[in-house]
């Protein structure tokens, strides 16, 4: 899923994790500097696209609630 919106239409990534794909490959690199990795399961970039989507829904219920 995460593999699709990095390789996808720009929009698809903007829409689902509200950041430009380019900001997305920086703070991975960021992550990664500060050395975090993939775990046995799940990409780093999944870890990150799960934490936004929840991070975002949550001010988003706030926004409309």
């Amino acid at each position: 899923w995460v593999q699709e919106l990095v390789n996808g239409h720009p929009d698809w990534i903007k829409n689902e994790l509200r950041m430009i794909k380019y900001v997305f490959h920086a703070l991975i690199g960021e992550l990664q500097a500060c050395r975090l990795h993939d775990s046995k399961y799940r990409t780093l970039d999944e870890q990150l696209a799960i934490f936004l989507q929840l991070v975002m829904g949550v001010t988003e219920d706030k926004d409309t609630g």
